[in-house]
């Protein structure tokens, strides 16, 4: 393959791009709307359970709008959020797990078996260390949560990193929302014109 190649992409890749985009998009208005109902959070906890080992969309999507509806609730929202996201992410390490005898298969097959023995030896001793990195990268939880039930991390600490990576991302969103949120309904209340009054 050229890599100074600037064809453009196929219209087939472009159709399948916006589908997705559609996609994504759908289901952020979604999240928006279910923000309001009573019964947000267990609409929240799900999400968040499923996204930790398959489901593409963040439940940032829905958590913040939560937050700015309900900005007092934050706390409880994030709690919610991080509880069920590490449940999940025991859903994505069983995954690794029951996986791991076809993958090594699969590895040795393809001739990488030192490398994979060289990632696994890393990852059991730095795992914990990577997932608390995920929290603060782009990179996804549920593949952190696959990698260490593939690898065998020792389950009690990816419990505890678990907690501790996913509740800095669930708590640092929902008080961020909530404190703009307070922010601006001051200043309309300071300023009437703001407010419509």
């Amino acid at each position: 393959m050229n890599p100074h190649n600037t064809t453009p992409p196929s219209k087939q890749a472009v159709a399948e791009q916006a589908a997705v985009e559609q996609k994504m998009g759908y289901f952020a208005r979604l999240f928006a709307r279910w923000a309001g109902h009573k019964h947000a959070p267990a609409l929240l906890a799900v999400i968040s359970f499923i996204e930790a080992s398959f489901f593409p969309i963040p439940p940032y999507a829905m958590l913040i709008p939560m937050c700015i509806a309900k900005p007092e609730k934050a706390k409880w929202f994030a709690l919610v959020g991080t509880v069920a996201s590490t449940a999940g992410g025991l859903l994505g390490y069983a995954i690794g797990h029951f996986a791991a005898d076809w993958s090594r298969e699969l590895i040795a097959q393809w001739g990488y078996t030192g490398a994979f023995a060289a990632t696994e030896a890393f990852f059991k001793e730095w795992g914990g260390l990577s997932i608390l990195v995920s929290a603060i990268s782009p990179l996804p939880y549920k593949v952190m949560t696959i990698t260490s039930g593939l690898f065998g991390m020792n389950i009690a600490v990816f419990i505890l990193t678990s907690l501790l990576a996913r509740g800095l991302r669930f708590y640092v969103a929902a008080l961020s929302a909530a404190k703009a949120t307070e922010v601006i309904q001051k200043r309309m209340a300071l300023d009437p014109r703001r407010s419509g009054g």
